[in-house]
This record gives structure tokens, C-alpha cells and sequence, in this order.
């Protein structure tokens, strides 16, 4: 994984309006979604989100690495439940 700076330069969301990925409007989100799938630093920013505390998580619940607040929620449901096992 790149250092924080390094990955973040490299997304393809860098310059466009910050507003599609914190927007509840479908329209913005499949948008968002579709920059995120052909980004090439996704993962990166999908585990960096996942790897925050809850409280910080909750700040910013918008789209990270192409899944939204709920699907996320999900997937931390999911590697917890890894941990245990």
C-alpha cells in the first residue's frame, strides 16, 4: 500500500467536485462509483476508509473505493467476523 499522500495524488477523483462522493442523490453516487471502479489507486482508498476509527468513519460517510457508507459497513461486518473465526 502507498503512503496516504502518495495514493490519494494518484485517484482518479482528484479535481473533480468533492460533492459526488458525499451526495445521497443516485445520480452523483453511480457517477462516483463509475470514476472509482476505473481508478487505479480504489483499494487504497477502500481500505484506508475501512481502516479508520468508527467515529472518523462516521465524519465522512461518503463514497470511498466505489462502495458507499452501508456497503461498507458490510465488508467491516465481514472481516470481523474473519477475525473471529
Amino acid at each position: 500500500m502507498s503512503t496516504p499522500a502518495a495514493w490519494r495524488e494518484r485517484g482518479a477523483c482528484v479535481g473533480k467536485p468533492a460533492a459526488w462522493w458525499f451526495s445521497s442523490g443516485k445520480v452523483d453516487t453511480e457517477h462516483a462509483r463509475s470514476i472509482c471502479f476505473s481508478c487505479r489507486v480504489r483499494s487504497d482508498c477502500l481500505w484506508s476508509q475501512l481502516s479508520w476509527e468508527e467515529e472518523l468513519r462516521q465524519t465522512f460517510p461518503g463514497m470511498f473505493g466505489g462502495r458507499t457508507e452501508k456497503e461498507r459497513k458490510v465488508l467491516l461486518r465481514l472481516r470481523g467476523s474473519e477475525a473471529l473465526a
